[in-house]
């Protein structure tokens, strides 16, 4: 039975790379392809089975029966969805006895009201049911900015365990009127998944200022318990120094880094990645689409280019020459070995890598040609007779 949120992610994961084929030789069934089977998005797929969000019960029956799962057998996955979604909310509902005393006893001792004393009465008869259900209703009952009062004086932990019996967006508004100090460190002391649910119910001009006041961290996890498009946009709307900085920091997924990128301006993006390590680079372009790559790379100087390039796998290099000008192929052409060349070679337009060849050196040419296949050398071989010869270095220059 499944259980939590990441089990369920798991199971999901397993389904689509178990799922029937055409024949056995073909691969497992990509994302990509249960995307167009269903029509909902790669991304929310993706964020389906990394076990950190929990799926809607739509996407789970879209999933499994894109997989190839039995009519009849639909209902079961929707079910174990919906179970675990019950089983979260009442966890968000039931926060430690000892916390919901210390919140009730506060409560309690600052009004006179019916309601705080019913809450008082729970905390003595130690009844942690009763102590849960009254200040639910406390709580429920008080504005946010008298919630935000007593949350002021509390202990984080305790504090964290009151926003979890509220609403989220009842619990977002008693976090608009606290210090922005203060609703960065409940944040931080909240789980995860309700912290994004508070995050992005926040005012935007809020949440911009309290964003930076979260260790990194706990960032990252917050913004993965996001949608993706969802924490895209709260990022984007970002200081720049901020962005940079959660971008750089190891501590950050990759392909949440990756994700961030993206949304800076190119000259953004350029002075970002020339304080970066190689390393770190080379991560997020490979945790992006080729096509996204090279627009990444087309503010960079050719030798950071070269530099780049000459650390990544063969095939996402080929992949993501063609997403770039011909300028910068002569030079990665003379480097490293004759194989590799004649690999990146063959990504490219007949043209383009006629073109490349004509920018190196005749013997290097020539042997590189003779590692392709005959006819793609035919062809770019003709191409080549067809086209002025230059010898030009291009490092130093920029891709634009």
């Amino acid at each position: 039975m499944v259980t939590t949120v990441a089990e369920l992610g798991r199971q999901l994961t397993l389904m689509r790379l178990n799922a029937p084929r055409p024949t056995p030789a073909h691969e497992p069934l990509t994302l990509r392809e249960l995307s167009r089977s269903t029509g909902i998005p790669r991304s929310t797929l993706g964020n389906a089975e990394s076990g950190r969000i929990l799926p809607r019960a739509r996407v789970v029956y879209a999933f499994a029966k894109g997989c190839g799962v039995a009519e009849e057998q639909l209902a079961v996955w929707t079910e174990a969805r919906n179970r675990l979604a019950h089983a979260v909310r009442n966890r968000r509902r039931d926060p430690d006895y000892a916390l919901v005393g210390e919140v009730a006893r506060r409560l309690a001792e600052s009004s006179g009201d019916a309601p705080l004393q019913l809450a008082r009465r729970a905390v003595e008869s130690r009844s942690p049911n009763g102590v849960t259900a009254d200040l639910d209703k406390v709580l429920e009952a008080m504005s946010p900015e008298e919630c935000a009062e007593h949350l002021e004086l509390m202990p984080p932990a305790a504090a964290a365990a009151c926003l979890h019996l509220l609403a989220p967006q009842r619990g977002a508004w008693a976090l608009e009127f606290l210090d922005r100090g203060l609703a960065a460190i409940l944040l931080e002391a909240e789980d995860p998944a309700m912290a994004a649910e508070h995050l992005q119910l926040l005012d935007f001009h809020i949440a911009r200022q309290v964003l930076p006041l979260i260790p990194t961290a706990t960032t990252s996890s917050i913004l993965g318990n996001m949608p993706r498009h969802d924490a895209k946009v709260l990022v984007s709307r970002m200081p720049m120094a901020w962005t940079s900085a959660v971008v750089l920091n190891e501590v950050v997924p990759v392909a949440m880094a990756a994700d961030l990128l993206l949304t800076m301006q190119r000259g953004q993006r350029s002075r970002v990645l020339e304080s970066a390590e190689t390393s770190r680079i080379v991560g997020l372009l490979s945790a992006l689409a080729s096509h996204e790559a090279g627009k990444v790379l087309r503010g960079l100087s050719a030798a950071q280019v070269k530099c780049i390039l000459m650390e990544m796998p063969d095939i996402k290099v080929a992949r993501i020459l063609g997403e770039l000008p011909v300028a910068g192929v002569p030079d990665l052409l003379t480097t490293g070995t004759i194989e590799r060349a004649a690999t990146l070679l063959t990504y490219l337009s007949v043209g383009r890598a006629a073109e490349a060849l004509n920018q190196i050196g005749p013997d290097r040419r020539a042997a590189i040609l003779t590692r392709l296949p005959v006819d793609t050398r035919h062809g770019i071989e003709q191409a080549v007779a067809e086209q002025p010869v230059h010898q030009a270095v291009f490092l130093g220059t920029t891709f634009t």
